[in-house]
């Protein structure tokens, strides 16, 4: 029996300890997430992208702080400001940053479910579109166009559903500015929204990254939709 009790009491102890750890790192997720989130300038974004990223070394057994690093160094590619002191912030560098981070979120991850490969997926198709968008070598650019479009194929064989690529694929669908595009791309994004809003966790323990897109694009969509109907009535 005081074996038995003895059990008992580490196996307690043990599952408070992984509750604390879960604990505190939520706590410190929430603290860099809303740095960048409440942040006025590229100094606070940069700051916080920093943040996720040393609470990702400080955690090796932690994937999600170098995940979400490496998206908020996305978007820093074409916010550093004129003239910014730090000569060696560049957009290279910040992309790397956002490499760098994703392969150390990577590298961590134990139990690999298509879910989880299909949002590494979706991240690393950003990550090359952005270095498209940032590069003058039109070599270059087609190799990136290239690699991104292929990330997004291999996230949806691993998730059909994957609410990230639903968004990716919608802005890319908005941008052929035809009918059928736009329309499809706005279903896309209903359906992407129905996903995150039934989420149950705080959005910086998920990897739900793009759901900020999500109003401003529905807002696109319908915008297009209103200017191709009107074309189509008047002819």
């Amino acid at each position: 029996m005081k074996k038995v009790i003895l059990l008992s009491t580490l196996g307690s102890a043990l599952a408070l300890a992984s509750l604390s750890q879960d604990k505190s790192l939520e706590i410190e997720m929430k603290k860099g997430f809303d740095a960048y989130t409440d942040g006025e300038t590229f100094g606070d974004w940069l700051t916080a992208a920093k943040m996720l990223s040393d609470l990702g070394d400080r955690s090796p057994n932690e994937w999600l702080p170098n995940y979400w690093s490496s998206y908020f160094y996305t978007q820093l590619t074409f916010s550093i400001p004129e003239g910014y002191a730090d000569k060696a912030i560049t957009k290279t560098s910040i992309l790397k940053a956002s490499q760098d981070n994703f392969d150390k979120a990577f590298g961590k991850v134990d139990n690999m479910t298509p879910q989880i490969r299909s949002d590494f997926h979706a991240l690393q198709s950003l990550i090359y579109a952005f270095r498209n968008y940032s590069s003058e070598n039109e070599a270059l650019k087609s190799e990136y166009e290239k690699k991104e479009l292929d990330e997004i194929k291999s996230g949806i064989r691993n998730d059909y559903n994957n609410p990230l690529l639903d968004v990716i694929l919608a802005v890319r669908l908005i941008r052929n500015r035809d009918f059928i595009s736009t329309y499809a791309a706005r279903n896309l994004l209903l359906k992407a929204k129905g996903i995150y809003d039934s989420r149950m966790e705080p959005r910086y323990m998920s990897t739900h990254w793009n759901e900020q897109w999500i109003e401003h694009w529905m807002g696109q969509s319908k915008k297009g939709l209103g200017k191709l109907l009107t074309q189509d009535s008047s002819n």
